[in-house]
């Protein structure tokens, strides 16, 4: 590479000794092009998601026909979309069960620590209570997903 058309060489021909990034054009540029680095981000994101949803539907289909075009389609079909809606059910029923448990440790862990503030500042006000809000949307969520939810020997309300 010529050393005259370097990047580098190229930038400082035309800075000359007084002149510098200007600090409110920095301030400026820097959440500008965040917002459009994380909007670029984000369409391409939801452009890919549809993208990968759109061939598992496609795939589903394709396995649902040939399902329906062998010899014992019907009935095989049927057990085919049995089997993925019990599967559905209990990611969601384990994602109640994971999000419980989240809920409950972030209380907890948010009680301990305005707990020791409190005690820090000598205040007598309980403000570490406010983490059992949270412990207690824990608790609700793990309540329901162990004994209020229905099981995978239950049959499915559309059933």
């Amino acid at each position: 590479m010529h050393p005259i058309l370097n990047p580098i060489n190229l930038a400082l021909m035309y800075m000359d000794e007084n002149s510098s990034i200007n600090p409110e054009n920095l301030a400026l540029t820097i959440p500008i092009v965040s917002t459009l680095a994380f909007f670029i981000f984000l369409s391409i994101y939801i452009w890919v998601h549809a993208k990968r949803r759109e061939r598992e539907a496609f795939y589903k289909n394709e396995t649902l026909r040939r399902i329906a075009e062998s010899p014992d389609g019907g009935a095989a079909a049927l057990e085919f979309l049995k089997e993925e809606q019990r599967l559905k059910d209990r990611k969601r029923r384990e994602g109640r069960k994971i999000g419980g448990l989240v809920a409950t440790a972030t209380g907890l862990g948010l009680m301990i620590f305005l707990f020791a503030l409190n005690r820090a500042d000598h205040d007598p006000d309980p403000d570490y209570l406010i983490g059992l809000i949270l412990m207690l949307i824990g608790a609700a969520l793990l309540a329901y997903s162990y004994w209020l939810a229905p099981k995978d020997d239950q049959p499915h309300p559309s059933e």
